[in-house]
């Protein structure tokens, strides 16, 4: 990824490479989608991506994730990858685990306790 290109821009590239919308607020809540969740997650791990670029595609996984856990989809082998996903990435993940842990309402985030229980046992599944 080349250096001289902004964060917006960096964004962009990131959705044209996705076939995402664009858009510089809430971007990843605005493309999260449960059906590419693990798509989401292998492109994470095998792509190349600048800092930027990363940081937003945690937070797409993320809230693909929790769209999936709100229409109940995640079986428990696709929440044990997501655990699996979170634990080989979670320093990378940090903030963006911060955030959603710290969401309130099960009903709407239900991310925030799967990622609270991962938080004090790792090796848990999330939901």
């Amino acid at each position: 990824m080349s250096a001289d290109l902004s964060p917006e821009e960096l964004l962009r590239v990131l959705s044209e490479r996705l076939g995402l919308r664009f858009q510089t607020q809430d971007w990843g809540i605005l493309n999260s989608d449960p059906d590419r969740l693990e798509e989401f997650v292998r492109f994470y791990e095998t792509t190349d991506l600048a800092p930027t670029q990363r940081y937003e595609l945690g937070d797409l996984v993320l809230a693909s994730a929790n769209d999936a856990l709100v229409k109940q989809e995640l079986d428990e082998n696709r929440l044990q990858e997501l655990a699996a996903f979170i634990a080989r990435n979670r320093a990378s993940l940090q903030t963006r685990i911060d955030y959603w842990a710290g969401l309130a309402g099960d009903s709407e985030f239900p991310i925030a306790g799967a990622l609270k229980r991962l938080e004090h046992d790792p090796q848990s599944p999330a939901g």
